[in-house]
This record gives structure tokens, C-alpha cells and sequence, in this order.
């Protein structure tokens, strides 16, 4: 039998006339100059990141400071697409590249990154060689899993890349999100049919649940929340699951904010925070399990993968972000409806509807005071700022409400 959620709003206290705010912690861009990250790892301390044209790049100091090197030439594959890594200890690592019409190849480091070298792997010839290797997935100083997307299957090598068996385990042909490790014998697979688990390494496979994740995460304490790929017929809403029993028992939360909408990718710090990417770039976020989001940001590129390294949260792929926990986004959802800005996004002018306010603050979305002034004509000038988003503080007295607002 379903469960039902209990809805619980945690709300912060703001302001005295106007209401409460809901707050949530923003996603900063880490060095841009990285480029169109890829994948994104770390070992003992250090974190490494590759792009997919070739862009090594690695940082000792948790991202303050990054080492970077063009490696694609050390590709022999003609047009390569970086797309995963791993390392297996602090010097030797390996890279899986792709060229979607020639084939797949492994690149392999003895130093920590400074030279990259083919490897001479050998692979199962039962494996079909119209994938992409999307991900490598470590599971013990040589095991390695790669996921392999659009075939079902994957290949798992017990000696550091040199031989690579094959395993097609799911019925459906595709994977959406790649093997998730619990320990050396037990790991999860999302695919288009379900999601399964192995307990022997991934000898035999059994299905847990037959629902089709968009994306699923397990949280610290086994909970795992499932966000559905296939929509709740016949009105196309998606739907967010969580169950604590492997899907024995579990609730659900139907999204009708979501409606009609494509849903990238969801990430959950907690049973109670949640992130939910929308049409790649906008983040909307939940501090009550999922019973209501609200638009938080947009990032300057489309993430589509999620890690927890170090005791902190990224978002990676064409680009890789940090979720800032000395910074805090003002959603503006609770502010009186009486206050209404437009057009928004806008290109240089903010109107205010029939609603008399004194003053305005306009802050970047690290929080930087850039612009402030009277109201006049009920409108802002934001001529002088470049695109992007920014946070309009409208003053009355000793109230305020904050908005969201963004310059195109």
C-alpha cells in the first residue's frame, strides 16, 4: 500500500509586513576555464576533471587552484570526445574516449596525469561496439566498471583497463544513468525498464522496481528517491518516489508543477532538500521533500550528472558547479502578490504594477550590491548590467521583498 507524504513548509522569517522567504544555497561555477567538463572524480584529496575535447586538469587544494593540460593528442583516435575517467591510485588513471563513427578507445597515466598513453585493451568480442563509454566506475584499486549507454550492457575489467569482459544484463537497450556502487559486490543500474541490483558482482542482476528513472539517488541511510522518466498518464506529469525497503513499499509525489515539462536531472542532499534541473539550465529547489519547488537559478550552461566529493555536492557536464554553502539564494515566491515586476526576463527596463514603493537594491547573484535608487515612474533601469540574473531588493519603509529578475 502507497503511503502519503506529511507536507511540511519550513519557512524563514524575512521581513515584518511583508512574509517569509524561503532560502536555498546556490550553485557556484567552478573555473570556467576547465571548459565543457565531462566527467569529474577525486582521489585521496585530489580532484580531477576532463572536458570532452581533451582538457586535463587536475587540483590539490579542494578547487581553489587547478593544474590543466591539453591531452587530446594522445588520442589516436581521429575526432575523439573525452566523455569518462577514473583513477585507480594518485599516479595511474584512465580516460574512455569515443568517436561515434570509428569506435571506442582507453587512455592510460603512470604519473598523475602528465602523460597519457593508448591502451593495448582487449576486449570481449561479444560486446556489441556501438556505444558510448559514458562512465568508469571504480570499485576496488583494479576493478573498474564501464558503463556503456544506448547497448544495455557493460564491460568490467579486473586488471586496470588491460581485458574487459562483457555483461548484458537488462532487457531494455538503454541505460540512463550509469552504475551507482554500494561496495565491492553490490551495485544498482538504472535502465529504461527499471532498476536493478547485484549482490555478487555483478554476476546476476535482479530487478527491484520495473519504474524508469530519469535519474534515482540513494541517500546516506538507503533511502532511495526515483524521479520517473515515464510520465504520470494521461496528463504528463512526472512523478518523484521514495522508498526505504528497495521498492517493496515506497510514496509518491506527483509534480503538477512539472507538467509538460523536461526534467534534466534531480539531485537530493537530503530527504528534505532537493534540486531539480529543469530544461537543462534552471534549478528549482525543495526543502520539504518534494512537496513544492521553486525556481532558485540558472546556470550558464546544462549539467546532466551529479556527484558528492569530499563531503560536497557538484553538478558536471558541459561545465562543472559547486553547491556554495556559504551562499544563499532569497526565493521570492512568498512576497505579496500585490507586488508584481515585468516583463521578466526583460532587456533593459522593469515595470512595478500599481504598487507604490520607495527604493530598489539590485544584487548579482553572489550577493554583490551593483545598482540601487529611487522608484520612479514605477520602473528600474537595468541598462548599465550585463545578462544574466540578478536578485531586485523593492523597498517601502522599513520593508522589503525580494524578486528574482533576469536581463537578457
Amino acid at each position: 500500500m502507497k503511503a502519503k507524504y506529511h507536507r511540511t513548509f519550513i519557512t524563514t522569517i524575512l521581513i515584518i509586513h511583508f512574509t517569509s522567504c524561503l532560502y536555498a544555497q546556490i550553485w557556484t561555477e567552478v573555473n570556467p576555464e576547465l571548459g565543457r567538463v565531462s566527467d569529474f572524480t577525486e582521489f585521496d584529496g585530489t580532484l580531477y576533471s576532463i572536458s570532452n575535447l581533451g582538457l586535463f586538469a587536475y587540483s590539490t587544494d579542494n578547487g581553489t587552484t587547478w593544474t590543466t593540460k591539453n591531452i587530446y593528442g594522445s588520442a589516436t583516435l581521429e575526432g575523439a570526445t573525452f566523455t569518462s575517467m577514473t583513477f585507480f591510485d594518485s599516479d595511474h588513471g584512465i580516460i574512455g574516449i569515443r568517436n561515434y563513427l570509428t569506435g571506442n578507445q582507453l587512455l592510460q597515466t603512470f604519473d598523475g596525469g602528465e602523460n597519457w598513453e593508448v591502451i593495448p585493451a582487449v576486449y570481449d568480442a561479444n560486446c556489441s561496439s556501438g556505444f558510448i563509454p559514458i562512465g568508469l566506475d571504480l570499485v576496488s584499486d583494479s576493478t573498474v566498471i564501464l558503463d556503456l549507454h544506448l547497448s544495455g550492457t557493460y564491460y568490467l575489467t579486473h586488471n586496470r583497463g588491460l581485458n574487459w569482459s562483457c555483461n548484458s544484463p537488462f532487457t531494455g537497450s538503454d541505460v540512463f544513468q550509469v552504475t551507482t556502487v554500494r561496495s565491492v559486490s553490490e551495485w544498482l543500474s538504472n535502465g529504461d525498464d527499471g532498476l536493478y541490483k547485484t549482490e555478487d558482482a555483478g554476476e546476476n542482476w535482479t530487478r527491484i522496481t520495473e519504474k524508469g528513472f530519469v535519474h534515482y539517488q540513494e541517500i546516506n541511510n538507503g533511502t532511495i528517491l526515483g524521479l520517473t522518466r515515464d510520465y504520470n498518464e494521461p496528463t504528463n506529469t512526472p512523478v518523484l518516489y521514495k522508498s526505504t525497503n528497495e521498492f517493496l513499499t515506497y510514496d509518491s509525489i506527483i509534480l503538477n508543477q512539472f507538467e509538460d515539462k523536461y526534467i534534466n536531472l534531480f539531485l537530493a542532499v537530503s530527504e528534505e532538500e532537493l534540486y531539480m534541473l529543469l530544461s537543462g539550465d534552471e534549478i528549482y529547489y525543495s526543502n520539504d521533500g518534494g512537496q513544492s519547488f521553486e525556481f532558485t537559478q540558472v546556470l550558464s550552461s546544462e549539467p546532466f550528472r551529479s556527484s558528492q566529493i569530499n563531503g560536497d555536492w557538484y553538478l558536471f557536464g558541459r561545465g562543472l558547479w559547486k553547491l556554495n554553502q556559504n551562499v544563499s539564494n532569497v526565493v521570492d515566491a512568498f512576497c505579496p502578490e500585490q507586488i508584481k515586476i515585468f516583463p521578466n526576463p526583460t532587456t533593459n527596463t522593469v515595470y512595478i504594477a500599481d504598487y507604490v514603493l520607495d527604493s530598489y537594491e539590485l544584487f548579482s547573484i553572489d550577493g554583490k550590491l551593483i545598482q540601487s535608487g529611487a522608484i520612479e515612474n514605477f520602473q528600474i533601469n537595468l541598462r548599465p548590467q550585463e545578462r544574466g540574473q540578478y536578485f531586485l531588493k523593492l523597498k517601502k519603509g522599513d520593508s522589503f521583498c525580494v524578486k528574482k529578475v533576469i536581463k537578457w
